[in-house]
């Protein structure tokens, strides 16, 4: 073996084992922290769905018992969310008892998972440094500055991953598997919360995309090969939702489309610009910074795109793919204008995802540079510098303590509270 192939196994190896000192180092901080804080929320209420579920077998939300916009009865089918995070929440009841805390470890767990999916994503092109790069960020981006609650909305980034990961296969070994697989992804992670509606069009120019490398005479061969199994796959997404509805598909576009306008009538009065600008906010940067860094990146995958649409190319799906992803889902925050930091751990996760492809892309031994600084410095960090909840945690009482003092007065066998 060379001195370089020596070299570069070393520091792939060395890469992988940063990677997993700074997990380590912050699903540890995370333990010590999750049963103080943050402080309980009224949207951690969204744990009784899960818990009917296990206990009684219906999807019902209990504390508002009425869809506020489908006005319809929420008893028995919830479907503000997919199922898919319940039915997965309702699994960890049954198995650990209804718990706070085992709840909110889904969070990290579903961070760790999307780092997992980028190890697939980056095959064969650096993949270990991209992976470490992109996960000590995404790592950094939960231990500083997201909030872990019990919501679904870690399920809305776990779906973009895996499509992510569909994605590539479809430019590179394209198939009705992987256009099936590429279609239940988008559908599990848009019929998650509409939120992350605008999955659907860009999924839709990410076949197009596909299609378009093949050669011209097979090329509308190839794109019945990936286009129907994507809409067969988004389907099944979209009936598992409407099932779960009680199948009540007026009132799911009653949700789906009149969700922004509900948002902007009954939010703060905020205009497009200033919906991305506050969700840009939550990052945690000083002012300024993340706006300017979304600015710099919005105008490197346009050119990317266009680029692409001038003279296709087969190798430019790593950037492509999670770039134009990011874009669309940012853009569309200014539509929907409903700010809430559980919408922004998708725009953190795609934004590094994106930053690691362009770095693997650029080549020149600029992901084993990145691959090695990032991780040393964020373990460096993690290891010096406290986290976002670990002050607050250490003031709070724990969560069992407060509901066990809250449920004292009730009397043995009580059916309401309140």
């Amino acid at each position: 073996m060379s001195p370089d192939p020596r070299f570069r196994l070393l520091t792939r190896r060395l890469a992988l084992a940063l990677l997993f000192a700074v997990g380590l180092v912050v699903a540890h901080k995370f333990s010590l922290t999750v049963g103080r804080a943050p402080a309980l929320a009224f949207d951690d209420a969204l744990a009784s769905v899960s818990a009917n579920l296990a206990r009684e077998g219906r999807l019902g939300f209990d504390a508002i018992p009425v869809h506020t916009l489908a006005l319809v009865s929420q008893n028995e089918h919830f479907f503000n969310y997919g199922p898919w995070y319940f039915i997965y929440s309702a699994v960890l009841d049954w198995t650990f008892g209804t718990s706070y805390e085992v709840h909110r470890w889904t969070h990290p767990l579903g961070v760790m998972l999307s780092i997992f999916l980028a190890s697939l994503f980056f095959r064969e092109r650096d993949r270990l440094f991209a992976t470490a790069l992109f996960g000590c960020g995404a790592l950094l981006s939960f231990h500083y500055h997201q909030w872990p609650m019990v919501r679904p909305d870690i399920f809305g980034t776990i779906g973009a991953s895996l499509a992510l990961v569909f994605a590539r296969t479809m430019f590179t070994a394209p198939g009705r598997f992987s256009g099936f697989g590429f279609g239940l992804s988008v559908g599990i992670a848009v019929t998650n919360h509409p939120i992350v509606a605008a999955l659907v069009p860009w999924s839709l120019a990410v076949v197009l995309g596909a299609a378009v490398l093949e050669d011209p005479a097979r090329r509308w061969g190839g794109l019945k090969r990936l286009a129907l199994p994507w809409l067969a796959g988004l389907a099944v997404a979209g009936f598992g939702l409407i099932a779960a509805s009680g199948f009540r598909l007026g009132s799911i576009l009653n949700l789906y489309f009149l969700y922004p306008s509900f948002i902007q009538k009954v939010g703060p009065a905020i205009g497009f610009w200033g919906s991305i600008d506050r969700h840009l906010s939550f990052v945690g940067l000083q002012p300024g910074r993340a706006q300017a860094a979304a600015a710099v990146l919005l105008v490197v995958v346009a050119i990317d795109v266009i680029a692409f649409l001038r003279r296709p190319h087969a190798g430019s799906w790593i950037t492509l793919v999670p770039g134009t992803a990011w874009a669309a889902y940012l853009l569309s925050l200014g539509i929907f204008r409903n700010t809430h930091e559980g919408y922004e751990i998708l725009v953190q996760m795609l934004f590094l995802w994106t930053v690691a492809a362009f770095i693997v892309r650029a080549g020149h031994g600029l992901a084993t540079l990145a691959g090695l600084a990032l991780p040393v410095a964020a373990l460096m960090t993690v290891t010096s510098q406290p986290g976002r909840w670990e002050a607050s945690a250490a003031a709070n009482v724990p969560y069992r303590e407060y509901i066990d003092a809250v449920r004292a007065d009730l009397p043995v066998n009580a059916r309401v509270q309140g």
